[in-house]
C-alpha cells in the first residue's frame, strides 16, 4: 500500500562499482605504503573508520567482491533497527467506520504526502451533512479525529508492518518532548541520556536517515500554533541550519517545535488539530487538510448502539442525537451514564434530564467517562474539553474570545453581522473608535473563530451560525471566571440599541433580531439595566402591534408599563408612551373598557404635566376619541375631537399634518353616524 520502493537495479547501481580487472585475480593500490596488493577471488571486508554519529557504534565497511578478476565495491549500511509500533492506544471495537475520511487518508498516504491533517473543533467542528450538502452542520470531537488517526495508524501497521508508527501528543511543549524522549528510548538511540544532547534533534535527525526506513508519525492535538510557529519569521529555516550529530546540544528551549518535525521522503506526518491556522502552517497546503464532517443519523445511531448495553427506542435516540448535535464524545458520555444507571435510566430519561434546565444539562455534560483510547491527562467531559479550546483562543487572540463570549448569548442560527460589531464595546467607555480599525479587528477575530470551526458563514453572507453546545459551554466558562453578567449587559445593550420601533420599513431588521431576544424578554435584569430592557420591550411590542400579533404585544406592553411605573414613575414621558401603546393594543382587541381607562389616565397626566395644548396631550385626546368612536359613543367622541381641532387651530397652521389628521378623524365620526354631508365637507 505504501509508495513504490527503489528498484533493485537502482540500488545495485548506487551500491556497486568496478575497481579493476585481472585474469587471475585483482589488485589495488595500498595508499598507506604506495605499493600494490594482489587479491585472489573471494570477499574482503575493509573498515573505513567512518563512524555513524547517530548510533556511535556501527562502522561503515567497504566490502569488495572479487570474481574472475573483477573488483566490485559495496558499502554496507549500518544495521537497520526493526520497525516499531509506538501507538499507546488499542483499536476501538466500537469504532464507527468513516470510509470517506479513511479513503482520503489512504490516498494522501499512498501519494507520498509528507504531511496531512484532520481538522475539526473538539466536538464542535463544521462540515456538510450528506443529506444537505449546501447546509452547514457540526463535526466530530477531537476524540473522533484522534479515533480516526488511531484506526489509520493500526491500518498502516497491518498493511505495511515494515513501517514504523509513532504517536506524538502535541498539546504542549512538555508533552511533545515526552513523546520524543519515549521514541528515543524505544529505539534505544545512543547518547539519548547524555544531558548535553538535544533529544528532540536526536530523534529528528535519526528519522531523516535511511536507517529509519519508512515511518508514519501521528501528531495529535496540535491546537496551539505558537508552539510550532511562535512568530511569522523564518525561525524554522534558521533552526534547520543548526549543527547536528555530535554537536547537537540541548538548545530546544530557544527553537520552535516545527524545527523538530522530520522531513524525509519515506516519512509522513498525520496531524490532528482544532485549528485550521495550525493545520495550514504545518501542512503548507489546503489540499492536505480534511475538514472532518458531521455524523449523520445512521452513524450516530450505530455509535450509540455500540456503546449502550441494552436496547433503546429509536425515535428517542434520534431526538437525543440531535440534542447532542451528533457529537461522539457527548454520545459516549450519555451512553456511559445510561449504562451505569440502568435499568432506571434510559435514552428517554437522559433526554428529558438534558432538556430540563441549563443546570441539569451542565451537570450531564461535565461528567467524565473513562476511555482507554484517550490520552490519560485529557478529560472526557464535553464542557472541560471545550474549555481547553476557549483558553487557547483567549491566549492566541483575546479579542476573538470576547467575540465568542458575545455570540454565546444569541440564538445559534441567523446571527446578524451588524450586531456582532458591538462585542468590543466597553459600556463605561464613551471614547469614539476608528470604525475602519474596528472592522478590521472584527474580521481578524472572526477568522480565528472560523479557523477553529466554531462559527459558520451562511449562504446569505450577512448572518452567522454557531453550535448550540459551543454557546452553552462558552457561557459555562464565562460564568466560572465571573464574566457572565458583564456579557449579559453588553448583549442587552446591543440588542436594545439595534431593535427598531417596528414601523413597516424596519420589519426586516425586527425579523432578524426577534429570534435572539426571547431570553432577554423573559428575564427581568438588574436595576441598572432596566432602562435598556424596557426600551426593548416597548419597541418589540410595537412591532408585534403593527404586525397584528396583539396577544404578544399585550404581554410585552404590560411588562414595559409595570417596570417603567416602578422605576421612572407614572408621569415620566417614557412611562406614558408605554401606557398609550398598551391602550392601543387593548383597543385593537375590542377591549374598550381597559383601553379607555388607560387613555383617560394618560390624557389627565399629560394635561397636568405638559398642558392641554402640548402636542403629546392632543395625541392622547385624539386616541381617546377614537376609542369612543369605535364603541359607538358618537356624542362623546365628537365633542372631544372638536375640542382637539379647536386647540390645534390656535397653535398650528390649518394645513399642518396633525390638524388634517384630526379633521379626518372627525369626518370618520360623522360617516359612522350616516352624516355624509358633514363628513364630505371636512374631507
Amino acid at each position: 500500500m505504501r509508495r513504490a520502493s527503489q528498484s533493485r537495479a537502482d540500488r545495485q547501481q548506487e551500491e556497486t562499482g568496478q575497481a579493476g580487472r585481472s585474469s587471475q585475480g585483482a589488485s589495488f593500490n595500498n595508499h598507506g605504503s604506495g605499493g600494490q596488493i594482489n587479491v585472489p577471488d573471494g570477499i574482503i571486508n575493509i573498515s573505513t573508520g567512518h563512524g555513524n554519529h547517530l548510533n556511535g557504534s556501527n562502522f561503515n565497511r567497504d566490502v569488495y567482491f572479487v570474481e574472475n578478476g573483477h573488483f566490485q565495491l559495496r558499502r554496507e549500511k549500518p544495521n537497520a533497527r526493526k520497525p516499531c509500533f509506538c501507538v499507546p492506544f488499542v483499536r476501538d471495537r466500537d469504532f464507527v467506520d468513516r470510509p470517506d475520511i479513511l479513503t482520503w487518508l489512504k490516498e494522501q498516504y499512498a501519494g507520498s504526502a509528507g504531511r496531512m491533517a484532520l481538522v475539526g473543533m473538539g466536538g464542535f467542528g463544521y462540515g456538510p451533512p450528506r443529506e444537505h450538502p449546501s447546509r452547514i452542520t457540526f463535526a466530530l470531537t477531537d476524540k473522533s479525529k484522534s479515533q480516526v488517526a488511531i484506526e489509520f495508524a493500526h491500518h498502516v501497521h497491518d498493511e505495511a508492518p515494515q513501517t514504523s508508527v509513532f504517536w506524538v501528543y502535541a498539546s504542549s511543549k512538555l508533552r511533545f518532548e515526552e513523546a520524543y524522549r519515549s521514541i528515543a528510548d524505544t529505539l534505544q538511540l545512543p547518547r539519548r541520556n547524555n544531558p548535553d544532547v538535544d533529544v528532540l534533534r536526536l530523534v529528528r535527525d535519526w528519522m531523516q536517515t535511511e536507517e529509519a526506513g519508512s515511518w508514519l508519525m501521528v501528531l495529535d492535538n496540535v491546537d496551539d500554533v505558537n508552539l510550532f510557529h511562535p512568530s511569522a519569521n523564518a525561525s524554522e529555516n534558521k533552526a534547520a541550519n543548526q549543527p547536528t550529530g555530535e554537536n547537537a546540544i540541548a538548545s530546544s528551549d530557544q527553537r520552535p517545535l516545527a524545527a523538530y518535525l522530520p522531513k524525509y521522503r519515506s516519512g509522513t506526518i498525520l496531524i490532528t488539530s482544532r485549528s485550521m491556522d495550525a493545520a495550514e502552517r504545518l501542512t503548507g497546503s489546503h489540499k492536505a487538510i480534511y475538514r472532518v464532517p458531521a455524523m449523520d443519523d445512521t452513524r450516530g445511531l450505530r455509535l450509540l448502539q455500540n456503546k449502550l448495553n441494552g436496547d433503546f427506542d429509536k425515535d428517542a435516540a434520534v431526538d437525543l442525537l440531535r440534542a447532542l448535535d451528533y457529537i461522539p464524545l457527548a454520545i459516549t458520555q450519555a451512553a456511559a451514564y445510561i449504562n451505569r444507571r440502568a435499568p432506571r435510566a434510559s435514552v428517554q430519561t437522559y433526554l428529558d434530564a438534558f432538556r430540563e434546565s441549563d443546570k441539569k444539562k451542565g451537570s450531564l455534560l461535565n461528567r467524565d467517562a473513562g476511555d482507554l483510547r484517550r490520552d490519560e491527562t485529557v478529560s472526557n467531559s464535553v464542557v472541560t474539553t471545550w474549555q481547553v479550546t476557549f483558553k487557547q483562543i483567549r491566549r492566541e487572540r483575546p479579542s476573538a474570545a470576547k467575540l465568542l463570549s458575545f455570540i454565546s448569548f444569541f440564538n445559534p442560527q441567523g446571527i446578524p453581522v451588524f450586531v456582532l460589531h458591538d462585542y468590543n464595546t466597553d459600556l463605561t467607555d464613551n471614547v469614539d473608535r476608528d470604525a475602519e480599525a474596528e472592522s478590521d479587528d472584527f474580521e481578524d477575530d472572526l477568522d480565528v473563530l472560523r479557523g477553529y470551526s466554531l462559527v459558520s458563514v451562511t449562504a446569505a453572507q450577512d448572518v452567522f451560525e454557531v453550535h448550540s453546545l459551543v454557546q452553552f459551554c462558552t457561557r459555562a466558562w464565562i460564568s466560572m471566571v465571573g464574566d457572565a453578567e458583564r456579557w449579559k449587559r453588553v448583549f442587552l445593550w446591543s440588542i436594545s440599541r439595534h431593535f427598531p420601533s417596528g414601523t413597516f420599513e424596519t420589519w426586516r431588521t425586527c425579523q432578524l433580531l426577534l429570534p435572539h431576544i426571547e431570553s432577554l424578554l423573559e428575564e427581568k435584569p438588574s436595576d441598572e439595566e432596566l432602562q435598556n430592557w424596557t426600551c426593548l420591550l416597548t419597541n418589540c411590542a410595537s412591532y408585534m402591534w403593527t404586525t397584528g400579533n396583539f396577544g404578544a404585544a399585550e404581554i410585552l406592553g404590560r411588562k414595559a408599563v409595570e417596570t417603567r411605573v416602578e422605576v421612572l414613575g407614572e408621569e415620566h414621558p417614557d412611562t406614558l408612551i408605554s401606557m398609550a401603546n398598551l391602550a392601543s393594543t387593548f383597543r385593537n382587541q375590542g377591549r374598550w373598557k381597559e383601553a379607555e381607562e388607560l387613555e383617560v389616565g394618560v390624557m389627565e397626566i399629560k394635561k397636568r404635566v405638559l398642558g392641554e395644548e402640548h402636542p403629546d396631550t392632543l395625541i392622547s385626546m385624539n386616541n381617546l376619541a377614537i376609542t369612543w368612536k369605535d364603541q359607538g359613543r358618537w356624542k362623546e367622541a365628537e365633542e372631544l375631537e372638536v375640542g382637539v381641532i379647536e386647540i390645534k387651530k390656535r397653535v398650528l397652521r390649518e394645513e399642518h399634518p396633525s390638524m388634517l389628521m384630526s379633521m379626518a378623524n372627525l369626518a370618520c365620526i360623522f360617516s359612522d353616524q350616516g352624516r355624509w354631508k358633514e363628513a364630505e365637507e371636512l374631507e
